[in-house]
């Protein structure tokens, strides 16, 4: 026995004596739980009185509710009335069967517990709560809701900056706020990568190294430290000469180019040379 009520019934109009008489009234609804007959005698504007028939529940889920999609890793919310403590279960496969997800929640009134989503990727995923004692009365999710592994890439881009470099701009979704972050890797030769941002929860990136033809690879990382490569860009095609930023107004200027190599892959010597408009070698 504790100080917590386990249900209150709250009425309409203030004197309408809401609680002067109650009783058991059976299971009307036929759900296995009884319910309550609760009078009260003035309520009406000429006092006729009214009867009030309470279903008790032992545990009323609000959410998640269905259609709701939960990512892997995420922190999710679980809200729900009743307070007697409970655990909660997971069901993938639409309530056929359970696997415990946490023990000894709840306990007030009005209850709310965070959790982080297991990787138990389902269309058909249903939540239960039932008492930590041994006692009746269990409540499920109202219906399914969906549990998703991938990480979606809307959109990813690498463009150009005029004093040189290059910004990575990027959407996914879910996005950061269900996510641990983004990694992100740059090109250093032929499949070759190395990191340049082990991990970040912004959607863009300046990297003032980067030049035409480098070439970068994003990735998703969950809540649960689990990685996803989700796209590669790069800045422009890559070119057998180019230039940035054109037109050019002074200052630092980037030149980039492709040579042969020698016979067996060997250096081969490449002369650079820069010509005014007028044709003149510089």
């Amino acid at each position: 026995m504790d100080d917590v009520a386990d249900h209150e019934i709250f009425g309409t109009t203030a004197n309408e004596n809401l609680g002067y008489a109650g009783r058991a009234a059976g299971d009307i609804n036929g759900d296995g739980f009884a319910d309550f007959l609760v009078g009260a005698r003035q309520s009406g504007s000429a006092g006729p009185g009214k009867v009030l028939v309470v279903t008790s529940h032992r545990y009323i889920m609000t959410s998640p509710t269905g259609g709701d999609t939960w990512n892997v890793g995420a922190e999710e919310t679980i809200n729900w009335s009743g307070a007697e403590p409970a655990d909660l279960w997971l069901s993938v496969d639409g309530g056929n069967s359970y696997s415990l997800l946490a023990e000894d929640l709840g306990g007030e009134q009005e209850n709310q517990a965070r959790l982080r989503v297991p990787h138990q990727p389902t269309r058909f995923a249903r939540l239960r709560l039932t008492p930590v004692a041994d006692i009746v009365g269990n409540a499920d999710s109202d219906s399914l809701f969906t549990i998703e592994a991938s990480i979606a890439l809307l959109n990813l881009k690498a463009e150009p900056i005029e004093a040189g470099g290059v910004l990575l701009s990027w959407q996914t979704d879910p996005g950061p706020a269900d996510l641990a972050g983004y990694r992100i890797d740059r090109s250093v030769g032929t499949n070759q990568w190395e990191t340049v941002v082990p991990l970040t929860r912004e959607t863009t990136y300046q990297d003032n190294n980067g030049r035409a033809g480098m070439r970068y690879r994003l990735s998703g990382i969950n809540g649960l430290g689990q990685e996803l490569l989700l796209g590669e860009t790069g800045f422009g095609p890559l070119a057998a000469l180019a230039a940035w930023p054109l037109p050019y107004r002074g200052g630092m200027l980037s030149v980039s180019f492709l040579t042969a190599g020698g016979l067996g892959g060997s250096a081969a010597p490449t002369d650079l040379s820069i010509f005014d408009i007028n044709g003149r070698r510089i």
